[in-house]
């Protein structure tokens, strides 16, 4: 890391940019966390999958539907992705 943060705080809010972020980064990068909040708006499946074959212990919300008019699709499925590195 660039920073020697100890036991760093990862909170993702970023319209869908989630994906790419979490699905990109590599283990050694995401174990560095040691806890995440994520909010997902396309679903969490792929996401939890990643998280927890990374190490993490995983919880989430329901998602709820919401709409976007400005969102390149803007029916999403939004909620929120809790995990802790074990």
């Amino acid at each position: 890391m660039r920073y020697d943060l100890a036991d760093p705080y990862l909170k993702i809010d970023c319209k869908d940019c989630e994906y790419k972020a979490i699905m990109a980064s590599s283990k050694d990068i995401l174990r560095k966390f040691s806890k995440m909040q994520i909010e997902y708006h396309y679903g969490y499946n792929d996401l939890v999958d990643k998280l927890r074959r990374c190490g993490f212990k995983v919880r989430y919300t329901k998602p709820r539907s919401d709409y976007n008019r400005h969102a390149s699709n803007p029916n999403m499925s939004v909620g929120y992705i809790y995990a802790s590195r074990i």
